[in-house]
């Protein structure tokens, strides 16, 4: 589960602090460079407590494969996997009825893919999105590595071989079933362990598998699919094209397939890196170069200043330093953020207050649902009869509906309509809340009668369509229930 920064909702957490238990993101902790025998190297606090902070896992910022699949199956399409691609291809086409001289370089193309297909999961497996380059260090490392997996596809060749040759046909298809499914997670565990005979443990691969959990079942079906592909492309669409454009598509598609599918794999192996037991070493500059992630805007220098105001305990400090800079809290989330936080920590509740409103519509400009519900639950707990802008409010009302909170969405919504009871919004207002009661909090009657009211006292609105609609639509629930 993703774990997110605790001044940064929607933003994910990279480091933890092991006294307060508190979660950051690299724009909220303290960074400081210490040359230590003439080298420099960067040590993380937390703002709050002042103490080393622990780094998270990469895979806390990595997005769930499956979602990721539009990027994933485009992933060959970079610059240099295309050119790779097409020039294999092409070399096919050019050398097709040469047979031995075909065969000699087949053999050397079989290993540049092999190799690359290798380079594309390693790369993937340790958080790195873009294509690598085709260069000498591609091209000569990693050698063992790239004869271990020939091994491998031989050993399961001819174990299907011998299976088929010597345990009759039942038997045979199971085996060629089981490799199927574990396929995967022997490559998997392959890299993992750079080990050929762990690669062919059962009790090793299988468990991983089973660690990975449902993860692993979706993986292997995307696979299959990629995997049958190519085939499927040949029967309807190749098979009625030249030959000569046959020639040179069909090997485009199979090692589009491989590609995919390392890439994918990778991309497992990456996102379930503890799970498997895989070592994943690579620091956030290196992401945040190589476009896995995107960097924050660095803190303002009123920002830093704050903060280490705040590291040294001077919280009235912070605040006086604050006001002083107060056109700042205007564009700067993050130093609204602080100032809200400073004021509600020494008490001063009716600056808290007044600070909430214009931060909360900062908060709404970022869509941070979780922390714009918490700010304003603690506003009303400190006034009932707290209100901040209408857009906002309204916004609110939606966000604790959506998260579970219906009794709290139709109070505010409440409250809305009593704070603007002149407004244009105020049918909508009605509308919405009767949704909730309807669809949420199961009270037919009662939003019957709201919508009702609506359309009565506001025959003109716009919304008055969209509220018949909705009356009809819950009489033909009741009749068909």
């Amino acid at each position: 589960m993703k774990i997110y920064c605790d001044y940064h909702p929607t933003v994910a957490a990279l480091w933890s602090c092991p006294k307060c238990d508190s979660q950051f993101c690299s724009n909220c902790v303290s960074k400081r460079v210490v040359d230590t025998y003439g080298k420099k190297k960067a040590h993380f606090f937390c703002p709050k407590c002042n103490v080393a902070v622990d780094r998270l896992s990469i895979g806390n910022i990595i997005e769930p494969f499956w979602t990721q699949l539009h990027k994933i199956f485009v992933y060959p399409f970079q610059l240099m996997p295309f050119i790779l691609m097409t020039a294999v291809s092409l070399f096919i086409l050019v050398l097709y009825g040469l047979p031995f001289i075909g065969f000699i370089l087949s053999i050397g193309f079989s290993f540049l893919i092999v190799k690359y297909s290798f380079a594309i999961l390693r790369r993937t497996a340790q958080g790195r999105f873009s294509a690598p380059k085709i260069n000498s260090d591609m091209l000569t490392g990693d050698i063992s590595m790239v004869l271990k997996q020939i091994v491998f596809y031989i050993i399961i060749g001819l174990a299907n071989i011998w299976v088929a040759s010597h345990m009759g046909f039942v038997v045979s298809f199971l085996f060629q079933v089981t490799m199927i499914l574990f396929a995967p997670a022997m490559i998997i565990m392959l890299v993992a362990t750079e080990n050929l005979i762990a690669a062919f443990n059962p009790v090793l691969f299988m468990t991983m598998a089973w660690r990975i959990g449902w993860s692993y079942s979706l993986m292997f079906l995307f696979l299959i699919m990629l995997k049958l592909a190519p085939s499927f492309l040949y029967r309807y669409f190749l098979s009625y094209l030249p030959g000569a454009i046959q020639i040179f598509l069909i090997p485009m598609a199979l090692i589009y397939y491989l590609f995919v599918a390392y890439h994918l794999m990778g991309y497992v192996l990456l996102q379930y890196h503890e799970e498997i037991g895989y070592d994943v070493d690579v620091e956030e500059d290196d992401l945040i170069a190589d476009g896995t992630i995107q960097k924050q805007e660095g803190k303002s220098e009123i920002l830093n200043q704050v903060d280490i105001l705040i590291q040294d305990g001077k919280t009235d400090e912070a605040i006086d330093l604050i006001k002083e800079e107060g056109g700042s809290l205007k564009n700067d989330v993050q130093l609204a953020e602080r100032y809200y936080r400073l004021l509600s920590l020494k008490q001063q509740i009716p600056e808290m207050l007044e600070q909430a409103v214009p931060y909360l519509d900062m908060l709404l400009k970022q869509n941070a649902a979780p922390e714009i519900c918490k700010v304003y639950r603690d506003c009303a707990a400190h006034d009932p009869a707290f209100l901040c802008s209408s857009p906002t409010l309204l916004k609110i009302a939606s966000f604790l509906s959506n998260s579970g909170k219906p009794e709290e969405a139709v109070q505010v919504y409440n409250r809305f309509i009593k704070s603007n009871p002149k407004s244009n919004q105020v049918p909508r207002a009605y509308f919405l809340a009767a949704s909730v009661i309807h669809e949420k909090l199961k009270n037919r009657e009662k939003a019957i009668g709201i919508l009702n009211a609506v359309i009565k006292n506001f025959p003109q609105h716009e919304i008055i369509p969209y509220v018949q609609r909705y009356l009809k639509q819950m009489n033909v629930v009741k009749q068909g229930g």
